[in-house]
């Protein structure tokens, strides 16, 4: 049987940088978004889902990091289970995941789709 879900065959992995003005610590899974010129930073509470970290970071200011850009993607979530159709955002606990209270982005071809929800392990799939 397929593997089903991770990123898509020829998905963008982008390389982009912890910021160097504040201690960021990334983990490997987490939601980020880009704040600056290839500079990711966990996706703040209600913020735009852009990628996720591949590596892990800790108080490593300016190091570079693996983004990966689009696919079908596992991130943690938090409060109340995504619904498979709806959107996500970035939450209060750094790098998890949200519901999203409206589908937003409002470009529809650019936000975060959930694919699927498994409520055992508080995951969802989210085809960015």
């Amino acid at each position: 049987m397929a593997k089903v879900g991770g990123p898509l065959p020829g998905s963008p992995v982008l390389t982009a940088t912890a910021p160097n003005a504040a201690t960021v610590n990334l983990t490997k899974g987490m939601a980020v978004s880009y704040t600056g010129n290839n500079e990711v930073q966990p996706t703040a509470d209600g913020g735009e889902v852009n990628g996720q970290v591949l590596d892990t970071l800790v108080n490593k200011n300016g190091a570079l990091v693996s983004v990966v850009g689009s696919g079908v993607l596992v991130f943690k979530y938090t409060g109340t289970a995504p619904t498979v159709g709806a959107s996500v955002q970035g939450s209060a606990t750094a790098g998890v995941v949200k519901a999203a209270a409206l589908n937003v982005p409002t470009n529809a071809a650019r936000r975060p789709l959930v694919v699927a929800v498994n409520t055992a392990n508080t995951t969802v799939d989210v085809l960015l």
